[in-house]
């Protein structure tokens, strides 16, 4: 072979592999605008749902702490467990009013979404702390 066929057949298969680069490139971007879509419309149809929602999930927080509150009066041993649940009810309803103004105003940074998020499990962990230790059997005491 000579030099100038073998630098030939090396300039079509650079080009061949270039070519392939480029195509992949292209599936790839296709992909990742097709999942960017996914993701926008998986988010606003999140924000809609909580727009919705804000009052109804408002509510269910305030019966979760009269809830407490009235496990707290009957059984004084869940007292510290449900003093822990509404403070983290009431820093879970100004997470979920934090993120509603947010979702308004149309700027709701990924933080905000994070933290309303964190603060609600936060909370529900705490709303189930409050339901153990009032179910929870009396230790006996020891003669």
């Amino acid at each position: 072979m000579t030099t100038w066929a073998w630098l030939s057949n090396f300039e079509a298969a650079a080009l061949k592999d270039e070519q392939w680069v480029v195509n992949e490139i292209a599936v790839g971007w296709q992909t990742l605008q097709k999942a960017e879509q996914t993701v926008a419309v998986d988010v606003q149809n999140i924000f809609a749902w909580l727009q919705a929602h804000h009052a109804d999930i408002l509510a269910l927080f305030q019966g979760v702490l009269s809830g407490a509150a009235a496990i707290g009066s009957l059984l004084p041993q869940t007292a510290p467990a449900v003093s822990v649940a509404t403070t983290a009810i009431d820093a879970a309803t100004a997470a979920i009013d934090q993120l509603s103004k947010g979702i308004t105003a149309g700027t709701t940074p990924l933080s905000t979404i994070t933290n309303a998020y964190h603060v609600v499990k936060d909370a529900q962990t705490a709303v189930n702390n409050v339901l153990k230790v009032a179910t929870a059997k009396p230790v006996a005491k020891a003669a």
